[in-house]
């Protein structure tokens, strides 16, 4: 058996590259209120890195795992210069992929996004139905970074949101997913967590209309 396991764990070490440890940042939102849009808006949320990671994915919240029923650009933004780091555009429908209560649009490349602080913002065009979550009562996040606050802002295109602390804990309407950073080995437990699994093989309904 030992034997066995240590196979395992070799196999995970050799044959799997960082994006195959992506996460998603945010894990799991509890309570809160779904909202729409009065006006072309953006939603999001500031956080803090505290490693340095491959971003492979950003998403958007899909309420009903239906898909959107618009496009929604999506990007991160560094805080100190307000420089746009990465964006990606998720298209219309049931485009991309579904991972829990967020759909995805996957990077052609891992961008690598160095410890520091960060906003993730989305576009969000007037009076569209792909209803987005704001003012949760709970949230966790991956342990490689910390959520600070919520943001807001008025914009028809991808912009830096500069409207601080509105809904906090944050409109989760933006989310994103990464891996290790490029050339990062893998922690011994971790790897040991993962050959053990291979050896074993609501939120609230509310609906607001934000002018």
């Amino acid at each position: 058996m030992l034997k066995h396991f240590k196979l395992a764990v070799a196999t995970l070490a050799l044959g799997i590259g960082a994006s195959a440890f992506a996460g998603p940042a945010l894990t799991s939102i509890s309570g809160g209120s779904l909202a729409t849009s009065g006006s072309d808006q953006l939603y999001g949320w500031r956080f803090t890195l505290n490693t340095d990671v491959t971003v492979t994915a950003l998403g958007v919240y899909d309420d009903d795992h239906d898909g959107m029923e618009v496009r929604h650009a999506i990007g991160i933004f560094r805080i100190s210069d307000q420089a746009l780091m990465v964006s990606t555009t998720l298209g219309a429908g049931t485009s991309g992929y579904l991972n829990g209560d967020f759909r995805y649009d996957a990077l052609a490349s891992g961008f690598a996004l160095g410890a520091g602080d960060y906003e993730i913002v989305m576009t969000m065009p007037v009076g569209n139905d792909d209803r987005q979550l704001i003012s949760a009562s709970g949230f966790t996040s991956a342990s490689e970074l910390t959520v600070t606050a919520g943001v807001f802002g008025s914009s028809s295109s991808l912009a830096f949101a500069s409207g601080i602390g509105v809904f906090n804990p944050g409109m989760f309407g933006p989310n994103f997913e990464f891996g290790a950073a490029s050339g990062h080995v893998p922690e011994p437990a971790t790897l040991a967590l993962a050959g053990l699994a291979l050896l074993g093989c609501g939120v609230s309904r509310k609906q607001r209309r934000l002018g």
